[in-house]
């Protein structure tokens, strides 16, 4: 977990390898296709989140990190169980700041696989407890794009909003 009031960034647990597979995908997407001379960092990213994982099995963020990487790599499946595991690994009932961001990842992994209900299952959870969602991330981060044009999303976000203050 990150200090006080700022929430936990997946990315920062993964290795260079992830990161410079993002980069990758973005420069794919702005220059047309991918550069097919590389081996896949999101791949490569993955052997040593693995290895991590194999270390550490009871490290819950570290499979989240995990993941996270196989749904970006398509592993729809393989990603979902992940994120379900490590949920399970640090609960929020065991571990408020860690459970919590375990939720957020998993949350994470169901936008990108597609599996919206249960991306707002975690999503309802986060917003009612204390190290959850907040509402500049809802609002700004682009994990959360696919699920924009829900309904839920916006009641989610809306019962985040910051409350009026009445001046005296």
């Amino acid at each position: 977990s990150g200090p006080v009031g700022q929430h936990f960034d997946p990315v920062a647990v993964l290795e260079k390898g992830y990161i410079v597979g993002r980069l990758q995908r973005v420069y794919e997407i702005f220059s047309g296709g991918p550069r097919r001379s590389e081996i896949s960092p999101h791949f490569a990213a993955r052997v040593e989140q693995e290895e991590l994982v194999r270390e550490q099995p009871d490290a819950g963020l570290q499979l989240s990190a995990l993941g996270l990487i196989d749904a970006y790599l398509g592993k729809k499946e393989e990603a979902l169980r992940e994120g379900s595991q490590a949920v399970e690994l640090v609960p929020v009932a065991k571990s408020s700041l860690e459970g919590a961001d375990a939720l957020y990842c998993f949350a994470v992994i169901c936008t990108l696989t597609g599996e919206r209900d249960l991306a707002f299952q975690q999503l309802e959870v986060l917003a009612k407890i204390p190290a959850g969602a907040t509402y500049g991330d809802l609002r700004l981060n682009p994990y959360w794009d696919p699920l924009r044009d829900d309904p839920r999303f916006n009641t989610i976000v809306a019962s985040l909003a910051p409350k009026q203050v009445a001046s005296r």
